[in-house]
């Protein structure tokens, strides 16, 4: 390939001094030639068609570069390559190519450099740019940054009063007249055992009792006394007992040895007194006599406990309690987050009953299986809230409100009605409100007026149109700036308020 040229045009420029910077371009070579925007001699059917013509009559290889989209449709039209830009490695040209200006100017101004890029014009232009791009984030940081809360101190007097509520399954919404709340009824089972401490006792035999027994010799020949030799008392219920040792009596008649015994069976029975032990039992009834010179001891007794009756009488109600207060936990997962069950506004049901202990029995607990059907009542927090704010809301005449952050309830011990088969019908509670009553604020209405106002056009507003008992506070985020939110959510109003 020939020489590369790249020829910038000025706005200035017509079709009549672009063919002449063509036909001065070196013959074989490319041309590059750059049309500005405002070309409007560029935008012709004809001119196009003349620059190839002359790029042909020249040898020369001709693409046209320009950004404007109809110029760059026509130039294909007309035969000419296209470019929306000057490929990178051509800007090197930009500043050691010079260029023809019109053919009008005199002869000695026709070689001049590129002119600028940017004018004045193009500087106001940026300038303005900049400025909007800053008014459009000062503005965006005006609407979106700023957070601000409005707490507001109304004069309220304070009421309090009982209201005696029925919940009822057989309502959907609240009766204000008769005082009765709806309620949901629900049902959970639940199935164990049940135990209870066996409270009887009962004395069973623990400690053996220990002594000696003298073996006399019968005869004149050694006789061999084996361990395990077994002697007893012979008087009333017999005592058996058997020596620890073996042992030997010497061979002569009446000589003795003295053997440990231990009595066979534990308890108090084994402790006797002295001389009581008198018979040997076995071969060695007729080779020796035995007897105890001393008491025997350590024979004793332990108090075991024993279920009673009365333990199975006290059995199914704690059974069933504890079934109860397992079904109770469940039944309140049930829930939703502003339900609750009044622990007396259930009724448990025993469905079935096992009893594994009996009287007598020697056993630390006593035990039994049940299965017991819970039935209850849920109330909703929100409609005995409703209620109450109804009731003290009506103790006053004219148009107030209650004060939702100084509302308290509290209820008494209820009373559950049940059908004929056992179904919770309603429930009964005394409810106990008391709550601050002031006029009607609309903070709806507020927040919408106070959008976009200074503080203190703010607080001035609040101040005029508002009965207050204390000055508005306002709280602005971030710290000093002047305007509060322009748009809705990010102004929180807070209703706060003491007694007069």
């Amino acid at each position: 390939m020939g020489s590369v040229q790249v020829i910038y045009l000025s706005r200035r420029d017509s079709v009549h001094s672009a063919r002449e910077l063509l036909r001065s371009a070196a013959p074989g070579g490319q041309v590059w030639l750059v049309v500005p925007w405002r070309a409007g001699w560029a935008r012709s059917l004809v001119n196009l068609r003349l620059l190839r013509r002359v790029a042909e009559g020249a040898g020369i290889d001709l693409r046209l570069v320009s950004q404007h989209l109809e110029t760059r449709t026509l130039a294909r039209e007309a035969g000419l390559i296209s470019h929306f830009f000057v490929p990178p490695p051509l800007l090197r040209y930009r500043a050691d190519r010079s260029r023809l200006v019109p053919v009008q100017v005199e002869e000695g101004e026709r070689w001049q450099r590129r002119p600028r890029q940017f004018g004045v014009g193009t500087v106001l232009i940026s300038f303005g740019l900049i400025a909007g791009l800053i008014a459009i984030l000062f503005g965006s940081a005006a609407v979106f940054i700023p957070r601000a809360t409005v707490r507001l101190e109304p004069s309220a007097q304070r009421f309090s009063g009982h209201i005696d509520v029925r919940a009822d399954p057989r309502y959907s919404e609240i009766d204000y007249g008769e005082a009765t709340v709806p309620a949901r009824y629900i049902q959970v089972g639940a199935e164990g055992t049940g135990e209870v401490p066996a409270t009887g006792r009962i004395e069973t035999p623990d400690g053996v009792a220990t002594g000696e027994v003298i073996f006399a010799n019968r005869t004149d020949a050694p006789v061999r006394i084996p361990k395990g030799t077994v002697v007893r008392t012979s008087s009333g219920l017999p005592v058996a007992f058997y020596t620890t040792t073996d042992a030997e009596v010497p061979g002569r008649l009446y000589a003795s040895t003295r053997v440990g015994i231990v009595a066979q069976e534990p308890g108090l029975a084994g402790n006797v007194k002295e001389l009581t032990i008198n018979v040997v039992e076995g071969s060695l009834a007729s080779s020796v006599d035995a007897l105890n010179d001393t008491p025997t001891s350590g024979g004793t007794t332990k108090a075991m406990p024993m279920v009673v009756q009365e333990d199975l009488d006290r059995l199914p109600g704690e059974t069933r309690a504890k079934l109860t207060g397992e079904a109770y936990e469940r039944l309140i997962a049930e829930l939703s987050e502003t339900e609750f069950v009044p622990f007396e506004a259930q009724e448990a049901l025993v469905m079935e009953r096992y009893l594994d202990s009996t009287i007598n029995q020697r056993a630390d607990v006593a035990t039994m299986r049940m299965r017991v059907l819970v039935n209850g009542l849920a109330l909703d927090t929100r409609d005995l809230e409703g209620l109450a704010i109804r009731y003290l809301e009506t103790r006053q005449e004219g148009e107030y409100q209650v004060i939702a952050s100084s509302l308290a309830l509290s209820r008494s011990s209820g009373v559950l009605q049940l059908s004929d088969d056992g179904m919770p019908r309603w429930f009964d509670l005394t409810l106990s409100v008391e709550g601050l009553v002031g006029p009607v604020i609309d903070t709806e209405a507020i927040e919408a007026e106070l959008l976009g106002k200074t503080v203190g056009q703010a607080r001035a507003w609040l101040e005029e149109h508002l009965d207050l008992r204390a000055e508005p506070e306002i709280e602005v985020s971030p710290g000093g700036w002047p305007f509060l939110p322009r748009l809705g959510g990010q102004l929180d109003i807070e209703i706060i308020a003491e007694a007069d």
